[in-house]
């Protein structure tokens, strides 16, 4: 699962943090750690970072309200203001404004050295990165050498995924427009918005590059329920970042356990094969839906 805000604010809370306003957005995903100080200074955010406010620079109460606004239309998700010396008080206008959009607003006392905080975002996102190379690894491993269970299942099983549970993997492949040279940064931003949208709808799952394919591992979920996820992802995809060319995604057939995601992976492959070779209706995805198409495989 990717770091949400709940995750930094479960570690942190013992340090005076408190959730003032925005708790339905404890669930956005976190990449980054900033301090703003003015409102403008907002222009420099990428987006999915907790900001931290100390007010060492506000000029009134309404600043502070104007940064909020503004961190959240540069898609941050979180702030935390520095409260007790320059600011005494979180204006009401901010309080209504983080819980109408579901941004979680914190306030810490001026005595809590927010660096710690900042430290922690910073350990933890660290961690993250680590964790997802390491699932990289092990579902690589599942699918190369699915007969080396020590390769995979232990590893999958300490990350939280059960050997007994059933998988299923989803594929998504992009077929660029003529002239396109930028596929691998495109498919970088989709693989971190399919990221985010799987953590905002609380999936067990994890989604990685494989081979200039986004492949996508559910746990414990029928291959109706994958399907669906799948058309919904692949539909958000274009909303959410510029997909320059067209999308297909496949599906293949549930496994019995942890030991068998090579041969999940196989057939979603196979149907994806197809469909670019134009061997299978673009409309049929999951092998479960296959029909008579599944002679062809």
């Amino acid at each position: 699962m990717p770091l949400r805000v709940a995750d930094w604010y479960n570690a942190v809370k013992e340090n005076e943090v408190k959730l003032v306003a925005g708790r339905a957005g404890l669930n956005r995903p976190v990449h980054r750690v900033h301090i703003i100080e003015k409102p403008e200074f907002s222009e420099f955010l990428e987006g999915n970072e907790i900001i931290f406010v100390t007010g060492v620079a506000l000029s009134s109460p309404e600043e502070l309200s104007e940064i909020i606004r503004n961190c959240y239309k540069a898609g941050v998700v979180s702030v935390v203001v520095n409260v007790g010396n320059y600011i005494s008080a979180i204006p009401q206008e901010a309080l209504d404004f983080s819980d109408q959009h579901a941004l979680p607003l914190f306030v810490v006392p001026w005595h809590i050295h927010i660096e710690l905080l900042m430290q922690k975002v910073f350990q933890m996102v660290a961690q993250e990165s680590s964790d997802k190379l390491e699932l990289e690894t092990l579902l690589n491993n599942a699918i190369r050498f699915p007969d080396r269970q020590e390769l995979y299942v232990s590893g999958l099983q300490q990350k939280g995924f059960k050997p007994e549970w059933h998988y299923c993997v989803g594929l998504i492949h992009l077929e660029p427009d003529p002239g396109n040279a930028n596929v691998s940064e495109t498919l970088g931003e989709m693989l971190q918005v399919i990221r985010d949208a799987l953590s905002d709808r609380g999936c067990r799952g994890f989604a990685y590059l494989h081979h200039q394919v986004l492949l996508l591992l559910f746990a414990n979920y029928s291959s109706e329920d994958v399907e669906e996820l799948m058309n919904d992802l692949t539909g958000e995809l274009p909303c959410v970042t510029q997909v320059p060319g067209q999308l297909y995604f496949s599906v293949g057939r549930c496994t019995k356990s942890v030991r068998c995601i090579q041969k999940s992976f196989v057939l979603a492959e196979k149907i994806l094969t197809l469909q670019l070779g134009g061997q299978l209706p673009t409309n049929l995805h999951a092998y479960n839906n296959l029909g008579i198409y599944k002679i062809v495989l």
